[in-house]
């Protein structure tokens, strides 16, 4: 079982070429004793505009402050806490997840590091909340029928401590939330050993006689919604399968074998080994986060007359 780290990030827009981080948080769910890491980010020139500020109450003042790391300094805290996860749990995988990492958080990690000169860890896996909770609730049992973090932690009665949209309280309630959707608890099980990490829906194995059975379930969920900001040529399973295999094309079949001899569904991969196909080798079935309606990621919405300069809708829930 993977160690699970959720996190979350502040900015100053939701464009990240443009825009920059304002504050990361992080939270070992799977170590309780592990104490939060939390931190300003000083952005350099660019400033916190009005709309982020009302929203988040980080002001300009606050991230100017001579004690606020650059985004240099404050990669490296972000680094040694999964380090030090990884450490806790026995040497475990780290599973980073957010809500809208593969639209939001992700990408603006790997902007800032690149911006470095650098690209990011290639044992970073990163899981998306927001398509796992589209797949797990019914849009009618959601608060609003949003999917934004806020109305997920309504549906789950969760409740933090902490000021609203600050990056350490949102990444709190989404490791509560995280929990919620994949229906147990994950305290504790960093590094353990399971029978089946595919869960009940994958081979058809019955794992209902097994008690890690609801642990298994919530790992493949969790493997299900990974993905890697790696190389695609590198993480793509489909090219993993091809490099592996003779020279002959592979073509998937009815049967789920391709036509090189090759039984995609048998593939021993790791988490996010693409974000194209689960890694039992099916289609995931999800709608893209790309044509999810602005509306159910958003919490901010500028003035009427803003255009496409103003980094247009909103801040990341």
């Amino acid at each position: 079982v993977p160690c699970v780290v959720v996190f979350d990030l502040e900015t100053t827009g939701l464009n990240k070429d443009r825009n920059r981080i304002i504050e990361i948080a992080a939270v070992n769910v799977s170590d309780p004793s592990h104490s939060p890491m939390s931190t300003l980010v000083n952005p350099g020139r660019f400033a916190v505009p009005p709309p982020v500020v009302a929203l988040t109450g980080i002001t300009n003042a606050m991230v100017s402050a001579p004690a606020v790391p650059s985004f240099q300094r404050a990669a490296e805290l972000f680094q040694e806490y999964i380090d030090e996860a990884r450490r806790r749990s026995g040497g475990a995988s780290v599973l980073l997840v957010a809500h809208n990492a593969r639209q939001f958080d992700a990408g603006f990690l790997q902007a800032e590091y690149r911006r470095l000169g650098r690209e990011l860890p290639d044992d970073w896996r990163f899981v998306d909340t927001l398509p796992l909770a589209r797949k797990t609730l019914s849009k009618n049992t959601v608060p609003g029928g949003s999917y934004k973090l806020e109305s997920l932690a309504g549906h789950f009665g969760v409740t933090v401590d902490g000021a609203a949209h600050r990056a350490e309280a949102d990444a709190r309630m989404l490791g509560d939330v995280l929990q919620g959707l994949v229906g147990c608890s994950l305290e504790g099980t960093a590094g353990r050993s399971i029978g089946n990490v595919n869960g009940s829906s994958s081979g058809g194995e019955n794992i209902g006689a097994d008690p890690d059975a609801e642990l298994a379930d919530a790992v493949h969920a969790m493997k299900t919604y990974s993905f890697s900001m790696g190389d695609p040529a590198k993480n793509s399973l489909r090219r993993q399968i091809a490099g592996a295999s003779a020279p002959t094309p592979l073509h998937r079949t009815e049967t789920g074998r391709s036509s090189g001899g090759v039984n995609s569904n048998t593939a021993a991969l790791g988490f996010g080994a693409t974000p194209i196909v689960t890694s039992v080798g099916e289609d995931i079935d999800v709608e893209s986060s790309a044509n999810i309606p602005e509306s159910e990621l958003d919490d901010l919405t500028y003035s009427g007359d803003a255009t496409e300069d103003d980094d247009a809708d909103a801040v990341d829930a």
